[in-house]
């Protein structure tokens, strides 16, 4: 145990430099804007959009909560120190940190074996730092945060599947995962299903 514990840390470390490293040395990208324009109109208070000839029009090429969202976490940031080139994605960075969280959180639930649970994180860890994740997380899209709602999502149903608990987290956080990007709707909808089916089974077996 101590091993694996060592090895967590270790894993751990390396992702919050290398997270602090983009934070600090990554110019903005083109998809910055995409997002982040909507997101300052929700901040000043006229919702997901943007003004055109002067009138302003909602957002519906993109999905608007990740704006919506991103606008009010904005509005915090200018009122307490001010929006600026280095902190207009820190929703985006505490969403990574946010997503890792939700990973170990869900490993937990699925295997109660803490060592197990450890060793698998840090295989998705070491994993992901290999995989495209490594040079997009730093890009001002939704993905991320919808992915870690989807993660609390499953969690959840594990739960449900396993202590007979409560549905409502599981549908609450799957919502907003569905409502940030379109391929977190389509795989809600399989998710959506099952659940249904599952209980319709169920009462089936009961009757």
């Amino acid at each position: 145990m101590p091993k694996t514990q060592n090895t967590f840390i270790t894993i751990s470390v390396l992702w919050f430099f290398t997270i602090a490293f983009s934070w600090w040395n990554i110019p903005p990208r083109i998809d910055d804007g995409i997002y982040l324009y909507p997101s300052l109109m929700t901040s000043l208070g006229n919702g997901p959009g943007g003004f055109y000839n002067d009138l302003f029009e909602p957002v519906f090429f993109i999905f608007p909560t990740f704006s919506f969202i991103n606008g009010v976490f904005l509005f915090i940031v200018e009122n307490v120190i001010g929006i600026n080139y280095l902190n207009y994605k820190l929703l985006q960075f505490f969403s990574v940190f946010f997503f890792f969280f939700s990973l170990k959180k869900f490993l937990t639930v699925l295997f109660p074996q803490e060592e197990l649970a450890l060793k698998i994180f840090i295989f998705f860890a070491s994993i992901i730092g290999l995989s495209q994740f490594s040079i997009q997380f730093f890009v001002l899209r939704p993905e991320v945060l919808g992915l870690c709602f989807f993660i609390l999502a499953f969690t959840n149903l594990i739960l449900y599947i396993k202590k007979n608990m409560n549905l409502k987290k599981f549908f609450i956080f799957l919502g907003l995962s569905a409502s940030i990007h379109p391929n977190f709707l389509l795989i809600s909808v399989f998710l959506i299903l099952f659940v249904f089916l599952n209980n319709a089974c169920l009462d089936d077996y009961q009757y």
